[in-house]
């Protein structure tokens, strides 16, 4: 009798011991009918987001700059493109306000930094005819980030 109250003692406790050593085993796992249910609501839900992306079309986001050319002394700016940074300008006397008859294409202007161009006035009648100015453009630039469909 003895030994088999020991031995259900001792039954009892690798059981015991057996399941407080599985981790992974939950109280909500003991009911087989209720997570097979869950395990196959899961499955479907998975399946229908996998058609679902892959009818999506894929997008990833990119940083886009915006420029705004300005001039500062001696130029006015008659156009420029805010997704290059290219422009035009002309020159301009600081002093009579004279503008050349043409146009001057710019390359884009560093970030940063400005353009810097001499030039003289062609009024005979400024003070300024004849003598050197200076013509500077400058640029700002600003960007976001955007969301591109690839």
């Amino acid at each position: 009798m003895k030994k088999l109250l020991i031995s259900i003692l001792l039954v009892t406790f690798v059981l015991s011991l057996s399941a407080c050593g599985n981790n992974d085993v939950k109280k909500d796992d003991a009911s087989p009918n209720t997570s097979s249910s869950q395990i196959t609501e899961v499955d479907d839900k998975e399946s229908s987001d996998t058609t679902n992306k892959s009818d999506q079309q894929q997008t990833h986001t990119e940083y886009v700059k915006t420029y705004f050319v300005y001039a500062e002394q001696g130029a006015v700016v008659t156009w420029f493109d805010s997704k290059t940074g290219e422009f035009k300008y002309k020159w301009k006397c600081e002093t009579c306000g004279k503008t050349q008859n043409g146009e001057t294409s710019g390359n884009r202007v560093g970030e940063c930094s400005k353009m810097n161009a001499g030039f003289v006035c062609t009024n005979s009648k400024c003070s300024m005819w004849g003598k050197s100015q200076r013509a500077i453009v400058g640029c700002d630039v600003s960007g976001e980030w955007v969301e591109v469909n690839d």
